[in-house]
């Protein structure tokens, strides 16, 4: 199935129409799409649409967020959640805010999430949360393959890299399923130390290793890596 949105509206823009969308949190606009809708006046009114059922995280072009408007989202976090037990919720599409930001790359969100979440004193509920596929925020951010949130979320929990998706899927196995050769790089390097040795070896649902991932999908520069560790 494919995968389909309009840019989000306020109700005055939807005026006319049969069958408005259902609204979505602002919270969950900004994590998804890091940015503030140009036409519309009030941040709770956003909504979206979708042709049909989301089956995996959308990946979005992450805009860089500065002055007024990342200002924006953090006062919006800050006046409107009761507590960091918000931000593990998930939604009908079986996503956390943390997941969608992590996904889509969005430093400054993530960031202040985490800040939000240890303050307080929720890290593990928050980064141990797993969407609908098992996967962590660790894990959505090895899709995107941002060097920075895959960092700001190791060092904020690094148990989470030890989580494996209801696929089996560790995020060596993400890293490599998506290509993502400097954030894999970035794991084993500087982040993992003794724990990845037993990371290499575990196998996915299908029994697949990374090195196996690797070899199967063509990607030379990966293999080279990993035979030399």
């Amino acid at each position: 199935m494919s995968f389909a949105t309009q840019a989000p509206t306020c109700l005055s823009c939807a005026r006319g129409r049969r069958n408005p969308k259902p609204q979505i949190s602002p919270l969950r606009f900004w994590a998804l799409f890091g940015r503030k809708d140009q036409n519309c006046q009030k941040i709770n009114t956003y909504r979206t649409k979708i042709a049909s059922p989301v089956l995996t995280v959308p990946i979005l072009p992450p805009p860089i967020l500065t002055g007024p408007i990342l200002q924006f989202c953090r006062e919006y976090i800050r006046l409107s959640i009761i507590s960091a037990h918000q931000l593990s919720q998930l939604n009908r599409d079986g996503y956390s805010p943390l997941h969608l930001a992590s996904a889509n790359a969005h430093l400054e969100i993530v960031q202040f999430m985490l800040e939000f979440v240890k303050q307080n004193f929720a890290v593990v509920e928050v980064c141990m949360k797993k969407d609908r596929d098992g996967k962590t925020a660790l894990h959505s951010a090895m899709v995107s393959g941002k060097i920075e949130v895959i960092d700001l979320l190791f060092v904020n929990y690094p148990d989470a890299a030890n989580e494996v998706t209801f696929h089996q899927e560790t995020v060596l196995h993400l890293a490599v399923k998506h290509h993502q050769h400097e954030a894999l790089k970035f794991l084993i390097d500087q982040k993992l130390g003794s724990s990845v040795e037993g990371l290499l070896n575990v196998g996915d649902r299908e029994g697949n290793t990374i090195l196996h991932l690797a070899t199967a999908n063509r990607q030379f520069q990966t293999v080279e890596y990993l035979v030399k560790l």
